[in-house]
């Protein structure tokens, strides 16, 4: 039944419009949803854990900028290892800026993978705009300037880190 509640809450998360623009706390609790049909799905292979304080619960960001870098986290790092891993989602403020932090310990990448998805987030063709993590890095970009975005860490056999910054200040 949780499994079944967290599919409906997703649901309606995404088709509602709030003109694109959520709480950290909207996008916390449905990351949670998605997270635990992802932990029903792959059972003990995957664990989560999610920080974000209270103060900044009522902090404004595009809509789905979490989703789709979780969902890269458990289809490319954490699903192709047997064993599975974890995720660890952390929001926090530093010297003026907010940071998302999705990191997790799966599969990892080589330099030239990393470098290729790098390039790949560089990319003006229209069906990469299509793409998930493309599209998170774009509205990002779109909203607070091109100074801003997604960036990947990786090593292969370590995991992965994606780190979206945002002006605590923005318009």
């Amino acid at each position: 039944s949780e499994v079944i509640i967290s599919l409906g809450n997703l649901t309606r998360y995404s088709i509602n419009k709030n003109n694109g623009i959520v709480s950290l706390e909207e996008e916390k609790n449905n990351i949670l949803c998605y997270l635990l049909i992802q932990k029903n799905r792959l059972e003990e292979r995957l664990d989560y854990e999610v920080d974000i304080p209270d103060s900044l619960y009522n902090f404004k960001v595009p809509k789905l900028i979490l989703q789709p870098v979780v969902e890269n986290a458990i289809l490319h790092g954490i699903e192709p290892v047997i064993k599975g891993g974890k995720i660890k989602v952390t929001i926090y403020e530093s010297e003026g800026f907010i940071f998302i932090k999705v990191k997790d310990n799966g599969l990892g990448m080589d330099s030239t993978r990393l470098e290729y998805i790098k390039e790949f987030l560089n990319s003006e063709d229209e069906e990469v705009m299509k793409i998930g993590i493309k599209n998170v890095d774009r509205r990002i970009r779109l909203r607070y300037g091109e100074e801003f975005g997604l960036q990947i860490f990786s090593n292969s056999g370590q995991g992965t880190k994606c780190i979206i910054r945002i002006p605590k200040n923005c318009r």
